[in-house]
């Protein structure tokens, strides 16, 4: 799993779906996903500056990856709203997007 630190904290999650919302649609596959996701993100804790609270349930977007959509999980730090990208392939962020990136 890849794990990033974003420079800019994501305010909007209209265009997301909410974890548990997710894992309902198909609950075994996506429960292990889920869980691997945010084991990686606890793995790279220290690097990346995760403290272990969120604000708000972590969400999932879909990235395409032909001839897939790979799902990537976002988590929103409370303490100062950083957000966490977590996602099971290298994602091409823009220039100045991450901050920290952390593999498990």
């Amino acid at each position: 799993m890849f794990v990033y630190a974003l420079t800019e904290p994501i305010d909007d999650f209209d265009a997301l779906t909410p974890l548990p919302d997710w894992i309902a649609a198909d609950p075994a596959p996506r429960t292990r996903w889920a869980l691997q996701a945010v084991l990686a993100l606890a793995d790279t804790a220290t690097p990346l500056r995760w403290d272990g609270d969120m604000r708000h349930l972590p969400s999932v977007g879909a990235v395409l990856a032909p001839p897939d959509a790979v799902p990537y999980l976002v988590v929103k730090q409370d303490n100062n709203g950083t957000t966490f990208v977590v996602s099971g392939i290298e994602l091409p962020w823009p220039a100045g997007v991450v901050d920290a990136v952390g593999a498990s």
